[in-house]
């Protein structure tokens, strides 16, 4: 029969090494192209939250400034608040909201996240105000000036002179 020789150069610690040494490069190769994609991955992802952070801050401006505005408007077309001065505080401020309304229709999209934040302090500074009206309590205390004692003193210098 036919003997088939194997070469002894098959078996000798060279051909392995040469395996060894391909599957080191491979696996280099897939290391430095990991590292690659996350410095792509990570700063690309970090950009998408900020973005839909900032949208999700918008969205809160958005619908609790119009949850105020729609108050404050039935407020005004209901008429429960029986306070004269309170009332045109109302009247105010739902003047001040139609002006904001305005200017965030123009703007919307080119908000930046520290405009929406003054905006939105400044709409729950708004519905604080609106809280305090719909119980037909004034935001504004008047207080009555008392010029007796000052007309009294001014008089008597006066005539003093």
């Amino acid at each position: 029969m036919f003997k088939h020789r194997v070469s002894r150069k098959y078996f000798t610690a060279n051909f392995r090494r040469d395996y060894i040494v391909g599957l080191a490069v491979v696996l280099f190769c897939g290391i430095v192209a990991g590292e690659f994609a996350l410095a792509i991955f990570i700063p690309t992802y970090f950009v998408r939250a900020n973005l839909w952070t900032r949208q999700m801050a918008r969205q809160k401006l958005f619908s609790e400034y119009d949850l105020l505005r729609s108050s404050c408007s039935r407020l005004e077309s209901r008429g429960s608040i029986k306070d004269p001065v309170a009332a045109a505080e109302n009247r105010l401020l739902l003047w001040n909201l139609n002006l904001m309304a305005d200017y965030l229709r123009a703007n919307r999209e080119k908000l930046t996240t520290e405009q929406s934040t003054e905006i939105h302090a400044d709409v729950k500074t708004f519905m604080t105000i609106r809280d305090r009206l719909s119980q037909n309590m004034r935001y504004n205390k008047v207080e009555v000036l008392k010029t007796e004692k000052f007309l009294d003193r001014i008089t008597a210098d006066l005539a003093g002179k």
